[in-house]
């Protein structure tokens, strides 16, 4: 008999439902306790595990850790990470400010928060390490997050910097060969960025979409039945690399997809080998759409960038909520994004900065 191999996230699911329902709060916060604060990818796995099934739990035990031992950044950084799925920004806000601060050194990945602050409102605490932590990252993402920055300020951007890193960077890689669809991409007419937003249930997008000259669609989405609203047409496929394991049944959804083209996507260049199944985008490509936006985004805000900024194509987007609270996920269903993006910056980047990177973006009635 094989032994079944759980994930760590369903152990640790499992470890909380196990714990009598007033103790498991309780329960958590000694296991978080135990955890060293240098151990910051846990803080991640944490929040992502316990974010559909007991967020509750996850906030009243790392709550309760920050009240009796203060500036524990594993448990802030856990909680962090709910309140930005939950939409509660100014909670959020708060936390980061009084539990967050910059580190001696500021890392790159530290920008997100303080962007992410600054959405909320203005912050001289993150202004002050705005500029050294800028020196910390690539041409091309320093150049646009600056850009985002003026944008935050309520000051006029100018994409020219962007563009001029896209101008030496992308050629290299076009040079290296792209796989068909991308080709096709980088010289279609138009494209429809078809993304698997609520918004597009009773739209009547259908035909609109239908009209472009390439249509993107992400992650495999079900389309019998929805043709009226989304269209049927795909010429490229782009699915984030943690679906990978299950693109059996993703492929299956309908009778077209086993033969569509297709690439895997993440926000991190990938280092091993490609795996049996569809390409991956290149890590070329990779580096530029986290440089312009930042290394998790999900599968939608990738395909805009590459489409928009990247290969700076006219783009109509539709079907893009990007999970806003109280909305069902997809139109074909009620589902979650996973903790590791940031919901809340990716709808202000596509509806404030993309407009200043994108040559010609348009957003249908069906992303409001």
């Amino acid at each position: 008999m094989t032994a079944t191999i759980h994930s760590p996230h369903y152990l640790l699911r499992m470890a909380v439902a196990g714990q009598p329902e007033g103790e498991r709060a309780d329960w958590l916060r000694h296991h978080l306790e135990g955890k060293p604060d240098t151990d910051r990818r846990y803080a991640w796995h944490v929040a992502e595990a316990l974010f559909e099934t007991h967020p509750v739990v996850l906030r009243t035990a790392a709550t309760a850790l920050l009240a009796h031992a203060p500036s524990r950044p594993f448990a802030a950084m856990a909680l962090a990470r709910l309140l930005n799925r939950l939409g509660e920004f100014e909670a959020l806000r708060a936390l980061i400010l009084a539990e967050l601060p910059a580190p001696p050194v500021p890392r790159p990945e530290w920008l997100r928060a303080l962007l992410r602050t600054e959405l909320l409102a203005p912050s001289p605490e993150a202004s002050r390490h705005w500029a050294m932590a800028m020196a910390e990252l690539s041409p091309l993402a320093r150049r646009s997050l600056r850009l985002q920055h003026q944008c935050l300020q309520g000051r006029p951007g100018d994409d020219g910097e962007v563009r001029e890193v896209l101008a030496k960077r992308l050629p290299p890689v076009m040079a290296q060969g792209l796989p068909p669809a991308l080709e096709r991409l980088a010289m279609a007419r138009d494209v429809a960025v078809v993304g698997n937003g609520s918004g597009l249930a009773g739209s009547g997008a259908g035909a609109a979409i239908e009209a472009h000259d390439v249509i993107i669609r992400m992650n495999y989405p079900r389309l019998g039945g929805h043709e009226a609203d989304a269209g049927r047409r795909c010429d490229l496929m782009l699915f984030h690399e943690t679906k990978r394991p299950i693109l059996p049944s993703l492929v299956a959804r309908e009778p077209g997809f086993a033969s569509l083209p297709a690439l895997g996507i993440r926000g991190i260049p990938f280092e091993d080998h490609a795996p049996p199944g569809p390409p991956r985008l290149p890590n070329g490509l990779i580096e530029l759409v986290s440089g312009i936006a930042y290394p998790w985004p999900t599968t939608g805000l990738a395909a805009i960038i590459l489409a928009a900024v990247i290969f700076a194509r006219p783009v109509t987007l539709f079907g893009f909520d990007f999970f806003a609270p109280g909305r069902p996920g997809h139109y074909f269903g009620d589902v979650t994004a996973a903790v590791m993006h940031e919901l809340a910056y990716e709808r202000w980047f596509v509806a404030r900065a993309l407009p200043l990177l994108g040559r010609a973006v348009t957003r249908h009635a069906s992303c409001a």
